[in-house]
Order: structure tokens, then sequence, then C-alpha cells
């Protein structure tokens, strides 16, 4: 069993999920009532899928208990910006290249 907690009311058939508690045999009877309890364990859960710069944001409905995944926009990590930053000096080294040589050719054509 697990217990959803500090839950969003979206609408009747869609809540975001606060908290995923694993052990709500730990809860008090007035925690279990608040949250939503559903008859799985932690490898049940769905896992949420690897997006470029997406946070999952896990969704119940409780009134059949099915879990789904919403994803949405997140500040970039530091890795990320680097990334971006190297592959912009990379196109930047590369038009360069071109230029230089161009000019190399232009230069030896009027040689």
């Amino acid at each position: 069993m697990i217990c959803l907690l500090n839950n969003t009311i979206e609408s009747p058939e869609r809540v975001r999920v606060g908290v995923i508690h694993y052990k709500p045999e730990r809860l008090t009877e007035e925690q279990r009532r608040s949250g939503i309890m559903l008859n799985l364990t932690e490898v049940d859960m769905p896992k949420p899928e690897e997006r470029p710069r997406k946070a999952p944001v896990l969704y119940c409905n409780p009134k059949t208990k099915a879990l789904w995944y919403e994803y949405v926009d997140r500040p970039p990590t530091q890795e990320e910006l680097m990334s971006d930053l190297l592959g912009k000096i990379d196109t930047l080294i590369n038009k360069q290249d071109a230029i230089i040589s161009r000019l190399e050719k232009l230069n030896s054509s009027t040689s």
C-alpha cells in the first residue's frame, strides 16, 4: 500500500500528487484519510520519462486510482547550460573555419 498526501485537487478526476508515502502504516488514521490510498508498492509505481528541460508531475484520478505523469518546463541545469554553450562555440568555430577557408581560396586565386 501507498498513500498520496498533500495533494492539490484540480478537478474531481484530477489530483496533483504532493507526496508519495510508501509506509502508510506509520501514518495516523487522520493522515491516511486525508490522502489517497492505493494498493500498490513502490515497484508498481509508474516511472517518469526523462525529458530534457522538463520536470515530471505525478497526477492521480481519485475515482479510478489511475496514475500518470505530465511534464512541465524547468530551468536548465548547469550541465545543460554548459552543453548549450559548447554547442554554440562549436558552431562559431565551424563558421570561422569556413570564413578562413574562403579567404584563403580568394587570396590564392588573386595571387
